[in-house]
């Protein structure tokens, strides 16, 4: 589905049937089952080969529509008080208060100084007039006229003038991170995966950085089964919402340029399979290592993304592999705590903080291999399978910058407006990019909020502040990080300000 009009997203989303569970339906968190009122839908896959009909239950209708709502907000508009107009109300009352209480007195001092009366009703209007200008709603008018022709001169139309008195009154800019101040498309900086050291200890090896079937694609010595490394690359060729839509592969950017990297084909299997696909090894691979050119996983079932979990997992099952397999991805906290601690590296916290104080996005991958297979249907549960995962390793993207973002940023700051940053992702990448673009002074000092367990009481809550300091060296060595202060959750309250 398109749901541009809408979001604002050019990516299709792809929108699956209700699942057959005992679960009361939720318009509100089973939006991937819902289809809006002016969308396009650009593909249609009917389930069982083909056999059964796509059928649809009609929730709203009209101005109750997520579209309806869109187009009553614009032929309808919500009346609005604006406090400048208030004020001038006020202001125009005092003084005409003012006004006929020097009128009262000016009659009173007149008519005691024998005037005519035509000349106490001339004298009584002069003041009135001079308390109360005539011209106030001609000067507000004149400099609302003027502001829309500066806007108009520089391409920037205006559909109501009173909006623009509140333009001028905005002292603080709300961005986004990913698309509005970085590019919308991802670059894969490198695959980092675990391995046993020579010490027999779990361990990261070296980042993977190019030709990533090649490089994953190897067995470790005294290996049964896949290695660690090999793992990873049947993650990166399943573990994704890629779809073909209308001929050409679509999904979400990430997944595209995971998926891309590996060389992998796609293939749709849905008519044989419900909603299912196989994913091939690239065709020039040479004929070695666990994944050949012959090679084919199935895809089975796909768990899609979900911001609340922050995560998404798939079943797959390999040929040469007896049995089923899922895995997940994920943000590192999530996944780092569906895993199990005997997996994970003991420098994992280090390697994460090394390349998201770089601003670096990291994508944490997990696996499981079930111990039984398990019958592919739409009532099956998430949760049944995402615990107890094996901790792969690191998918590590680089989201750069937009040409314009630092210059905009500066014009900002030189308007003495003060901008802000909010974003879902890691707090230290989002640290590192407010002060590549000028949010943060590159020498600024930024106290990060963590809440821990007390050291003497498990029981209690702690909030501390850690100084991030601006790093020196690239990937330095975080070690060093002091704690800045120590405040009991319980007595923390209201004034919290942070990026």
């Amino acid at each position: 589905m398109n749901e541009s009009m809408l979001t604002g997203e050019s990516i299709p989303v792809i929108k699956n049937q209700l699942p057959k569970t005992k679960k009361i339906f939720d318009s509100n968190n089973d939006t991937l089952h819902i289809l809006y009122s002016g969308t396009k839908c650009l593909e249609v896959k009917r389930p069982n080969g083909g056999k059964d009909p796509v059928l649809g239950l009609v929730l709203k209708t009209g101005f109750s529509t997520m579209k309806g709502r869109l187009v009553r907000s614009l032929l309808y508009l919500k009346p609005e008080n604006f406090k400048f107009y208030s004020d001038a109300i006020k202001y125009t009352m005092i003084l005409a208060s003012l006004a006929m209480v020097g009128m009262i007195y000016s009659i009173y001092m007149l008519i005691k100084a024998d005037i005519t009366t035509e000349m106490i009703v001339v004298h009584s209007l002069d003041i009135l007039t001079i308390a109360v200008p005539p011209a106030l709603a001609t000067c507000l008018t004149i400099a609302s006229e003027i502001a829309t022709n500066r806007l108009e001169r520089k391409q920037i139309l205006t559909k109501s003038q009173n909006k623009i008195i509140v333009g001028g009154r905005v002292n603080t800019m709300c961005f986004d991170k990913t698309g509005t101040l970085t590019e919308d498309s991802l670059d894969l900086y490198g695959v980092k995966t675990t391995k046993i050291n020579g010490g027999g200890n779990l361990a990261f090896g070296s980042t993977v950085k190019e030709e990533y079937h090649h490089k994953l694609n190897i067995t470790e010595d005294n290996q049964e089964g896949k290695s660690h490394s090999q793992l990873m690359l049947e993650l990166m060729a399943t573990c994704h919402s890629l779809a073909y839509i209308r001929g050409n592969l679509s999904g979400d950017p990430l997944d595209f340029k995971m998926f891309e990297s590996i060389s992998w084909g796609y293939r749709d299997d849905s008519t044989e399979h419900s909603n299912a696909c196989r994913v091939i090894p690239p065709v020039g691979a040479e004929d070695s290592g666990y994944f050949r050119p012959s090679s084919q996983v199935l895809l089975l079932k796909r768990f899609e993304f979900v911001p609340k979990l922050q995560r998404m997992s798939v079943i797959i099952t390999d040929p040469k592999e007896q049995g089923q397999r899922v895995y997940v991805k994920g943000s590192p906290e999530v996944i780092k705590s569906l895993s199990r601690p005997e997996t994970l590296p003991r420098d994992f916290s280090k390697r994460l903080a090394q390349y998201t104080e770089n601003g670096l996005r990291v994508i944490a991958c997990a696996t499981k291999k079930l111990e039984k297979e398990v019958p592919i249907s739409d009532d099956l549960e998430r949760s049944e399978f995402e615990h107890s995962l094996e901790f792969l390793g690191f998918l590590i993207f680089e989201n750069k910058l937009k040409p314009v973002t630092k210059e905009i940023i500066d014009k900002l700051t030189e308007a003495n407006i003060r901008s802000v940053m909010i974003t879902g992702d890691n707090p230290l990448t989002a640290i590192y990019v407010a002060r590549e673009c000028g949010i943060v002074d590159p020498n600024q000092t930024v106290l990060l909020a963590l809440v821990q367990n007390d050291e003497n009481n498990p029981e209690v809550k702690r909030l501390y502040w850690k100084n991030m300091e601006p790093l020196k060296n690239k990937f330095q060595d975080q070690a060093q990080r002091r704690i800045s202060s120590v405040i009991d959750i319980k007595r923390f309250s209201e004034g919290l300000y942070g990026v």
